[in-house]
């Protein structure tokens, strides 16, 4: 797709300049004053209070999920929508180790899975298992464009739990092929005890939080680290929601690559809202914390403690969370990828630092951690022309401004400090002033390299912490 942008507030990295941009063939061809308009491109003149920052990313989605009754609300072409609603214009999410097929196999019937997004994407490929085969099957991935893992610490009764005595030859192996481990971090012999000790009503919802308090992030991180230090490879700890866990990473820090995500939900909201009637609702896993929590973690993205901030989105309608006896059976997930921009805007703040940290939370960094960088993440040359267009506009995220077909978010009336304008993937417009020109299948998986903490420029740089 051609297309030029004229009079844009470009952010460059780590400032805005007076510049315009022209898109040919969906990448980044020049970035100069006083484009000259030619024929076959689209045309757009910003005016002098919009700002055009690189498309955002989340780095954390569960679109798409399950079958029948169980699937999730939001699709993968629902959940690009409303993803590209706030200028998304990339999301990973992850794929299962399948029994009696290899990684690869299982990573294709994902991608097969997500053949209607209208964003791009990429993936995260869940491991939970060691096997003979398991390095030759990790050369595969990395060829087939995959370069992270996600593990579980916890849901063993799922299948998803990998085994701790499996740490010790999969951190080598990974530390060898430069594969970066994302961790679910919550230590299941805490849960099980928890669950053992018949003390507790697994009716009230409230009780999720006694089940999976925050000692077992902080035992499960720790154990974690402790084994990713002897093999000196970075972790990827996915959503942080705990002071607690925060501590762990930040002793660890000192000489080890501890890279740590969080998300708005667990910034914003408390446990309190698990005592409610709709308290299935705000039921995710880990679940919601104490205030004091709320406080640490957003200090946290002050303090440039995290390098990112995701969504974690999974969605599910009202009847599918509400309908159990046992708040161990509900699903467990919120929609969030809509607001995750949104949302993070209100907490950075309205300066054009506060934009430039969301650039870094919500694209740069995920686009060099998760290495799409520099196809992804960032304006220049050669790049791929995605991009929001942004006003800066304080207002408050509204019921009627949800696009889950869940029909629920956990941020009605937060404040949201940007007001997205234009939503543009490889130069194609995607929304304009909140009209839809979506196609099924635009979005393609785009194929990674090895994550850029394995570079020995990292440890210098280390993005903003």
């Amino acid at each position: 797709m051609n297309l030029l942008i004229k009079n844009a507030n470009i952010l460059l990295v780590n400032h805005f300049e007076k510049k315009d941009i022209r898109v040919r063939n969906g990448k980044i061809s020049d970035i100069k004053i006083n484009l000259i308009p030619e024929k076959n491109e689209s045309l757009i003149i910003c005016e002098d209070d919009e700002y055009l920052l690189p498309g955002f990313i989340d780095a954390h989605t569960h679109f798409g999920l399950g079958s029948g009754s169980d699937a999730t609300a939001d699709n993968f072409f629902d959940a690009s929508k409303l993803a590209a609603s706030s200028g998304i214009t990339t999301f990973i999410d992850f794929s299962d180790q399948v029994k009696d097929k290899t990684l690869v196999e299982g990573a294709l019937e994902r991608i097969q899975e997500a053949k209607d997004s209208s964003i791009d994407f990429t993936l995260h490929q869940g491991f939970y298992r060691m096997h003979k085969n398991a390095k030759s099957e990790l050369l595969e991935l990395k060829k087939s464009g995959i370069n992270t893992l996600k593990i579980f610490t916890t849901y063993r009764k799922y299948g998803v739990y990998l085994d701790p005595k499996e740490y010790d030859k999969l951190f080598n192996l990974c530390k060898e092929l430069e594969i970066l481990i994302c961790c679910h971090s919550e230590d299941e012999n805490v849960i099980e005890k928890v669950e053992n000790s018949n003390i507790f009503n697994f009716k009230e919802y409230y009780t999720h939080a006694k089940l999976r308090p925050a000692e077992a992030e902080e035992k499960a991180i720790n154990s974690i680290l402790t084994v990713a230090k002897k093999y000196n490879l970075p972790i990827y700890i996915v959503h942080v929601s705990s002071k607690k866990g925060m501590n762990t990473i930040e002793a660890f820090r000192k000489d080890t690559i501890v890279v740590a995500e969080t998300t708005n939900h667990y910034v914003l909201l408390d446990k309190s809202y698990l005592n409610n009637s709709d308290g299935f609702k705000y039921l995710m896993t880990p679940p919601l914390r104490d205030k004091e929590d709320n406080q640490a973690l957003k200090m946290g993205i002050e303090k440039n403690f995290f390098d990112i901030v995701a969504s974690d989105h999974c969605s599910y309608y009202d009847n599918q969370k509400s309908s159990f006896d046992d708040i161990r059976d509900i699903p467990s997930g919120i929609p969030g990828s809509q607001e995750l921009p949104l949302i993070l805007s209100g907490i950075l703040g309205d300066s054009d630092e506060a934009l430039i940290k969301l650039n870094r939370l919500a694209s740069l960094n995920p686009s060099k951690i998760f290495g799409l960088f520099p196809q992804k993440g960032i304006i220049a040359e050669g790049s791929d022309g995605d991009f929001v267009i942004i006003k800066k506009e304080k207002s408050l995220f509204k019921s009627e401004d949800i696009l889950s077909k869940s029909k629920f978010s956990a941020y009605v009336n937060r404040l949201v400090n940007i007001k997205p304008i234009y939503t543009i993937l490889r130069g194609k417009i995607l929304v304009e002033n909140g009209k839809f020109n979506l196609e099924k299948g635009y979005g393609t998986f785009v194929k990674t390299t090895s994550s850029s903490v394995f570079t020995p420029e990292y440890p210098q740089e280390n993005y903003i912490h």
